[in-house]
């Protein structure tokens, strides 16, 4: 439909604001992930498909060893073209030479798939991973003279050795019994057999009348190979991930059989990141050699008093808790704080050290453990990471985001765009919907999912795809590249996210509420009370910490207000530990510290009951200290209890602190940037149907500013013609589509002598191309006032616009992309023939609702020709049009009267055609691309 406009410019703009977010480096683009086949690629062909990559916008790659779709167990050629073999580095090496040709960055998975693992160990040598096995007996009225029981879970084939832990005897509950599930132990009741054990035997007479349990807990190597094994030659093992002894494996063995001299020369033409992916390990019971003496070090007691509840089975599901479920929370608790302590310290802290040392970045997803800090991991690397796949919420970002505050990271990573069941039907608009609240929540650096090597064993038409089909069935979205149809529009898409990447890498996260997590384990489902659910629908802007980042060198209070150079929040908020059904729990020093902001003046919200807190791990002193400083903060009057998520409004009222950024209750959230003297924010309707139109309210910090709002599509910036400025707050009018962004910049300047509308009764304002007018705009005629900044007033009369037209008798020529050659099993797989057909239309329907493009998938382009204007009333650019569409099943770009408009906005509905009209004939031109599978 075209809409014309009548449109009158009614004053001058007496300054000129310079600027620019148009020029971003390939570190503000997004990467791309490249899986290749083992070292089972050319190099010719690899150099083409950087050279793609390049072309779509990219800022660079990332390269894995991944074939999903190729059979587990299926040797593709590991033997002579595995992962680290020669061909596999001589493909590295041109990927590289042609990257650094061309501007790339290149990024390198740290071994093939994942989790982390070399072909230089086996299961039982000290790097590989280990994992602790149990064993059970029961006994009632008699003795136990039997062997040690033997562990139910069977070893790997693999694991030959195995080593005896620990024998215990624990009485079972009186209300419990042998057949329960889980069976409830008496804490405090075990009798150490341990040095008894005598050739695999061992005796035990028990003390009275109870039933017993004979435990026996043993470590052994887990066997586990990286996913999609084989990837090398000689079997490759997951490495120890909480000792010295696994990362002295991996970096061995790059420093001994990949980094050549050549290959660190390239590394170094670009930044490099080495990328961990998530901890995808198959064991129960996470476990290291020194595990025992490491937990008696940190928490102060032996691990064996609490063995039975931390050994778990399948699923990491408990066969035995302790009958007073404050110990087994206490206990769980302390055994995941020491795992987390030992996968800090002796993974991730020498493998960045390893990685910086080489001038290279360590880029890594710090979760997949159960119980795993994550927060705290995430604060000690270089690029934290997550993903959409994964992360079933955004408050799981926001965990991400609250670490990389705190440590001055810029760049949230994110795994975009895999989608179960997806393969060949994703669409960039899809993308879009998912990555842009993704960016409210912290995100600042897209890595998409993905790109595949041309071809493999067993691949079919289109080419080979990296994850399609899984065991017969359809896999994981997406194999991008020029056999996807959307790929011509990837430079649309890729520009979209760089200036949105560009913006949101400048400056310091800034945040209103810093909320306490006990467990920063940001794989699990964890949303906040009110802050982000209720709260963010009125402004407030949150992001999670946790003990581990209270310790940090950044985490102090200064002038009200919560680590100002990380975050720089206004209020902290403590809820209850969500994994034991909000039980009001804070480690000592947490307590300690908290009563300390809380003493320097911050306000503070603690959620729930805390009329009784008790200590995070185990300890009755610990308990004791806990309540002491919880009471004594809570009779203070910077700090407010609200006993449930729906009193919180009424108890941060009472403490005088309210979000920076306000609106009324809605579906926008945002994120915002401190950077200099400048302050960016992006905002996005977050909802699948629902889009906002209202006005937004901001804290200044600067008498004389503009707000300057950037299409991240186009590029261009522009000074909003409508802004207010009141009470140390500028608040203008914000209308988006649902999921549709927008970035708004506050720049001071030397003078607040820049004319804008304070209030007007046109339907809308804009300025015009120079920016140096406003210009009221209607799509119908009548008489309005618009009140400038300096108090005049001024009234527009606007006369009738030409009528509206409503697009007819449309052409749609479609390219329906089939195999080149035969059925697509057999022959070039990567070949694509474009079956034509050319349809006359009534409107502008989608291929759906077309019988005779049911089946069919590829481009097509829309064209229909219209008249605007007649005789004594022509169409000027003085007036104005729009163009208003539907939405598409896929992406989209449009020409008028043959030249093409910039990148338009995939999730608009109407679009500013104003300048490429003419009076006459007109055509327009759509282009639609959509997936191969529909």
């Amino acid at each position: 439909m075209i809409q014309t406009l009548a449109a009158n410019p009614n004053c001058d703009r007496r300054d000129h604001i310079a600027y620019s977010a148009t020029s971003f480096g390939y570190m503000d683009k997004p990467y791309i992930r490249w899986w290749w086949p083992h070292g089972l690629v050319d190099p010719d062909e690899i150099k083409a498909e950087v050279d793609q990559i390049a072309e779509a916008g990219f800022g660079g790659f990332e390269i894995q060893d991944v074939h999903h779709s190729i059979e587990t167990g299926t040797d593709v050629n590991s033997t002579t073209h595995g992962w680290a073999s020669e061909p596999w580095v001589n493909a590295v090496v041109a990927a590289l030479e042609e990257a650094n040709s061309k501007g790339l960055g290149h990024d390198m998975a740290f071994g093939p798939c994942w989790p982390l693992s070399v072909h230089t160990i086996s299961p039982d040598d000290d790097a590989a991973a280990k994992e602790l096995v149990l064993g059970k007996a029961f006994v009632t009225n008699t003795t136990y003279n039997s062997s040690v029981p033997s562990p139910f879970s069977k070893a790997s084939s693999n694991a030959k050795k195995s080593t005896l832990v620990a024998v215990q005897a624990w009485r079972v509950n009186n209300a419990s019994s042998a057949s329960a599930n889980p069976v409830y132990l008496d804490y405090g009741s075990a009798i150490d057999l341990t040095d008894s054990v005598t050739n695999n035997k061992v005796v035990f007479v028990p003390p009275d009348n109870a039933t017993w349990l004979i435990f026996s807990a043993i470590v052994r190597g887990t066997g586990q190979q990286p996913e999609d094994y084989p990837h090398t030659g000689n079997t490759s093992y997951v490495v120890d991930h909480f000792n010295k002894a696994g990362v002295e494996a991996v970096t061995d063995f790059w420093d001994s059989y990949i980094l050549s001299d050549e290959l660190k020369a390239l590394f170094a033409e670009t930044p490099t990141a080495f990328m961990e992916d998530s901890l995808e390990m198959t064991t129960a019971t996470y476990w290291t050699p020194n595990f025992p003496a490491e937990f008696k070090s940190r928490r102060g007691y032996d691990v064996g008093k609490i063995l039975p509840v931390v050994a778990l089975y399948k699923s990491s599901k408990p066969l035995f808790k302790f009958a007073d479920s404050e110990v087994t929370r206490g206990a769980i608790n302390d055994y995941e704080d020491t795992l987390s302590d030992l996968y800090i310290n002796y993974h991730i802290a020498p493998l960045k050290a390893w990685a910086n040392n080489l001038g290279i970045e360590y880029r890594l997803q710090p979760y997949g453990v159960p119980g795993l800090d994550s927060i705290r991991a995430a604060a000690t690397v270089d690029i934290p990471e997550g993903e959409s796949l994964g992360f079933k919420t955004l408050d799981s970002y926001r965990s991400l985001s609250g670490a990389a505050a705190m440590s001055g990271i810029s760049r949230v990573s994110n795994e975009l765009g895999a989608y179960a069941k997806a393969a060949y039907a994703t669409t960039w608009t899809k993308i879009l919907n998912t990555v842009n609240p993704e960016f409210a929540a912290g995100v600042s650096q897209n890595v998409l999912h993905g790109y595949s090597y041309i071809d493999a064993p067993g691949a079919v038409w289109p080419g080979w795809a990296a994850f399609t089909p899984i065991k017969g069935a359809i896999g994981y979205s997406e194999s991008w590249g020029p056999q996807h149809p959307a790929w011509r529009h990837a430079p649309d898409f890729t520009g979209y996210l760089g200036r949105v990447q560009y913006i949101l890498q400048r400056g310091a996260r800034r945040y209103d509420c810093a909320f306490l997590r006990q467990n920063g384990a940001v794989d699990e489902i964890f949303i906040g009370d009110y802050f982000t659910a209720e709260g963010g629908k009125v402004g407030w802007s949150t992001a999670y910490i946790d003990p581990g980042l209270l310790k940090h060198s950044a985490a102090y209070v200064e002038g009200g207000r919560f680590a100002p150079d990380g975050g720089n929040y206004s209020i902290i908020a403590v809820q209850g530990d969500v994994s034991a059904s909000g039980a009001p729990v804070l480690t000592e020093a947490t307590a300690k510290t908290l009563y300390n902001y809380a003493k320097a003046g911050l306000p503070i919200v603690m959620i729930g009951d805390w009329s009784s807190p008790r200590s995070y791990g185990l300890g009755s002193a610990s308990s004791t200290t806990v309540r002491t400083y919880v009471k004594k903060m809570l009779a203070l009057e910077n700090v407010a209890n609200a006993a449930t998520a729906s009193d919180v409004s009424g108890a941060i009222g009472t403490l005088g602190v309210g979000p920076s950024v306000q609106y009324s209750a809605s579906t926008l959230t945002h994120t915002w940037r401190q950077d200099g003297e400048l302050d960016h924010y992006f905002f996005v309707a977050n909802s699948s149907s629902t889009g906002v139109s209202q006005t937004v309210s901001v804290a200044t910090r600067y008498a004389n500013i503009v707000p300057v709002q950037l299409d991240p599509w186009s590029g261009n910036a522009t000074v909003l013609p409508l802004y207010s400025i009141s009470n140390g707050r500028l608040s203008f009018p914000l209308s988006l589509q649902p999921y549709q962004t927008t970035l708004i910049t506050v720049v001071p300047v030397s003078s607040s002598d820049i004319v804008h509308a304070v209030n007007s009764t046109a339907p809308s304002l804009a300025r015009d191309s120079t920016g140096d007018r406003l210009i009221a705009r209607s799509t119908s005629a009548g008489s309005f006032t618009t009140v400038l900044d300096n108090g005049t007033s001024v009234t527009t009369d606007l006369d009738t616009p030409l009528a509206t037209i409503s697009l007819t008798n449309w052409t749609l020529d479609v390219d329906d992309w089939q195999p080149s050659d035969g059925d697509g099993l057999t022959g070039d797989i990567s070949a694509t023939k474009l079956v034509r057909h050319s349809l006359n239309l009534t409107s502008l329907v989608t291929w759906s609702s077309i019988e005779e493009l049911q089946d069919v998938s590829g481009n097509g382009t829309y064209s229909t020709t219209f008249s605007l204007g007649k005789e004594g009333n022509p169409y000027t650019n003085s007036s104005g049009a729009y163009l208003n569409l539907k939405k598409f099943n896929g992406s989209f770009r449009v020409a008028i009267n043959g030249k093409s408009l910039p990148s338009l906005d995939q999730l608009a509905l109407r679009f500013d055609v104003t300048s490429w009209l003419k009076n006459g004939s007109n055509i327009i031109e759509i282009e639609l691309r959509r997936p191969i599978r529909t």
